[in-house]
C-alpha cells in the first residue's frame, strides 16, 4: 500500500511515503501530517528527493506520483476520519482543472471530505502561475480544500502579494528559521516577517526547527505551527498508525 515501483529513464525506481508531523504550539499536540515522496534505488539506496522530482517533471511522470501520493492520503482519512494531512503539488500540474476534478472524484469514491486534505504549493509557483491559477484556486476552495504556500521566503513571492491568493497556511522555510536563536540579524527578519503574516489570519508553520534556542523564540508568537526534528522525525505508515491508533 505504502510503496510502488516507478520506471524513470529506464531506471527501476520505488516510490515510498513517508509522514512528517506537524505540532500546534503551545498545545505540543499534533496538527496535521505532511506527506513526503521518498525514492530509492533497486538496491535499496535513498535518492536526493529533489534531483529525483526534477527528473521525474522532465520526463512527464509527477502526475503518477501525485496519483499515488493523493490515493494514500486518501486511504489514511478514510481509515481515521480526524486526519488533516498535506501533500505537495507541483508547479507542471497547477492550474490543470481536470486533474484537480479528478482529485475531488477520487475524495468522493472513498468518502473524504476534502476539508481534511491540504494542496501545498511550492513557492516555485511564481506570482504570474499564481494569477493564472485564480480559477483553479478558486474551484480547489470551493470543494473544500486547503490551499497551503510551502518554503515560503526562500523565493521571489512578495509578502505584499499574499492576500490576493487566500492562503490557508503558509510555510515559513527553514533557511529563515535555522539558527534565528543565536544570530539576532537572523532573528530579525524572522520577526518582520511573521508580522506581516500574523494579521493575514493564516495557519503559520515554521519549517525545518531542530534547536532548542529557535523554538524558545517561536513560542513568543502563539498560537504558531512547528515542522521539525525537534519534535518528530518523518514517519513510517506503521509508525504513524502505531501513533494514531488504527
Amino acid at each position: 500500500m505504502n510503496t510502488t515501483l516507478l520506471y524513470v529513464n529506464g531506471k527501476r525506481i520505488w516510490l515510498k511515503a513517508e509522514y512528517q508531523p506537524i505540532i500546534h504550539l503551545p498545545e505540543n499536540r499534533i496538527f496535521r501530517y505532511e506527506t513526503l515522496a521518498r525514492f530509492y534505488t533497486s538496491n535499496g539506496e535513498l535518492i536526493p528527493t529533489q534531483l529525483m522530482i526534477e527528473e521525474i517533471e522532465a520526463c512527464g511522470l509527477i502526475s503518477q506520483v501525485t496519483d499515488f501520493i493523493f490515493d494514500l492520503v486518501c486511504r489514511l482519512i478514510y481509515c481515521k476520519k480526524t486526519l488533516s494531512i498535506s501533500f505537495n503539488l507541483s508547479p507542471l500540474i497547477f492550474n490543470n482543472i481536470d486533474y484537480l476534478d479528478k482529485l475531488h472524484q477520487i475524495c468522493l469514491l472513498y468518502e473524504v471530505n476534502p476539508s481534511n486534505i491540504e494542496i501545498e504549493l511550492s513557492e516555485k509557483i511564481t506570482q504570474k502561475q499564481l494569477m493564472e491559477g485564480a480559477t483553479f484556486l478558486k474551484k480547489a476552495k470551493a470543494y473544500g480544500f486547503m490551499i497551503s504556500l510551502d518554503d515560503f521566503g526562500a523565493g521571489c513571492l512578495k509578502t505584499d502579494s499574499l492576500s490576493l491568493f487566500n492562503f490557508d497556511t503558509i510555510k515559513i522555510d527553514r533557511s529563515i528559521v535555522n539558527g534565528i536563536g543565536a544570530d539576532p540579524s537572523k532573528l530579525e527578519r524572522m520577526q518582520k516577517l511573521l508580522h506581516v503574516l500574523i494579521p493575514l489570519g493564516v495557519n503559520i508553520i515554521c519549517e525545518g526547527v531542530e534547536k532548542a534556542a529557535d523554538l524558545n523564540q517561536l513560542k513568543r508568537y502563539l498560537p504558531i505551527f512547528i515542522q521539525g526534528y525537534i519534535f518528530y522525525r518523518p514517519l513510517t505508515l506503521n509508525q504513524l498508525k502505531l501513533l494514531e491508533n488504527f
